[in-house]
Parts: structure tokens; C-alpha cells; sequence
């Protein structure tokens, strides 16, 4: 991320200012560590319309099926990966229940990346359950440390020469359910507001 990879990062990171408190928060109600937020940042980048090759969506990446394990709605109206908010709800209870089948957050982070099933047969095989040691696919070995790497930048951005990146302030709205369908453009005028804004924060 220091490298070739840094215009990315600091992309990245001026996205984050959208979205990253509110995470945090919802993380923390959830119980479970807020470092975790940093996982968006290997998985999407904080972009809530992120699709990956093998169709995984939002900025946490849920495929179809655990997303509906993990309450998230997906049909052909409503897709709730994409939403900040119930998708970090999801992220939280998927992450702790992978936290408690192995103990350890590293083995809880790589099962978030590679399925569950995979590390546990490579535990099962290799019988350890130490993350450094374990044979797993290089994705998933790169994996874990691009999330620390993100947590140590994150932690001290001054020292990798992130200071000067401007992060972009934290989305501001009001939540309103609409009793049925409305035209956006009736909406957006209510609002004093645009179409394109409204669809950004719907």
C-alpha cells in the first residue's frame, strides 16, 4: 500500500470518511472488535457498489447465500449488501460466529475470506490452528496481512506518509420509510435535493 499500490490506498482512504464511524459504531454495538471496520478496506475499498468476479457484493463482499444467513435481504427490489449499515450488521454476527469456531481472530479473518469449511479442513489436515503456519490459498495467505498492514497505516498514518490525505466527511441524512412507490423525482424536489443525490443515499 506504501507502494505501487498507494494513489489505490489513498482512494480508498478519502472513501472512508464516509463511512467509517458509523461502522465502528455498529461494529461496537455488535460486540465485536472495531478494527475489524478495516476489513472494507481489503474487501471493497468502501465502495457499497463493489462486485467481485465470483459475484460477491457491497462493501463487505457477501455472496448471495451468507448474506441471507446473516439477515441480509437479496432479491430482485432490494439488494442489502450494498447497504453500509444492515451490511456491517451482517459482517459483525458472520465475523463472530467464525470467531467462535476457531478462537482466533486471524483464522476467523482468513474463513471470511476463504469459507469456513476450507480452514477448517486445513486445520483438521495439518492440525494446527496457527494462522502463519497453516498451508492455505494465496489469497488467503496474502489476505490477513493486507488487513494488518491497513491497521498499522491506520494506526500511524504519518509514519507511511499518509498524513496529507484528505478524508471525505461522514455521510449526513435522515432515514424515512416511504409507505410505497414513490417517483424520485417528487421525492427529490420535497427534499430540495436531486435525484442523483437521493439515489446515492437510498
Amino acid at each position: 500500500f506504501t507502494g505501487r499500490g498507494r494513489p489505490t490506498f489513498e482512494r480508498w482512504l478519502t472513501r472512508s470518511g464516509l463511512y467509517m464511524d458509523a461502522m465502528k459504531k455498529t461494529l461496537e454495538k455488535e460486540g465485536v472488535p472495531t478494527d475489524l471496520v478495516h476489513l472494507v478496506f481489503v474487501e471493497s475499498g468502501f465502495n457499497p457498489q463493489a462486485r467481485s468476479y465470483a459475484a460477491a457484493v457491497g462493501p463487505w463482499q457477501f455472496i448471495r447465500g451468507t448474506a441471507k444467513i446473516f439477515g441480509l435481504q437479496v432479491n430482485s427490489w432490494v439488494d442489502e449488501r450494498k447497504d453500509p449499515e444492515a451490511s456491517t450488521v451482517a459482517a459483525a454476527r458472520y465475523l463472530k460466529h467464525l470467531y467462535g469456531l476457531f478462537n482466533s481472530w486471524p483464522l476467523a479473518l482468513a474463513s471470511y475470506n476463504a469459507g469456513e469449511g476450507a480452514v477448517i479442513d486445513a486445520v483438521k489436515r495439518q492440525g494446527t490452528k496457527d494462522f502463519w503456519s497453516l498451508r492455505l490459498p494465496q489469497q488467503t495467505r496474502d489476505y490477513v496481512p493486507k488487513f494488518m498492514a491497513v491497521l498499522a497505516i491506520s494506526r500511524d498514518p504519518v509514519r507511511y506518509g499518509f498524513d496529507n490525505v484528505e478524508l471525505s466527511d461522514p455521510l449526513a441524512f435522515d432515514e424515512v420509510t416511504i409507505p410505497g412507490p414513490v417517483d424520485l423525482r417528487a421525492l427529490a424536489s420535497a427534499c430540495g435535493t436531486t435525484t442523483e443525490e437521493i439515489k446515492r443515499l437510498n
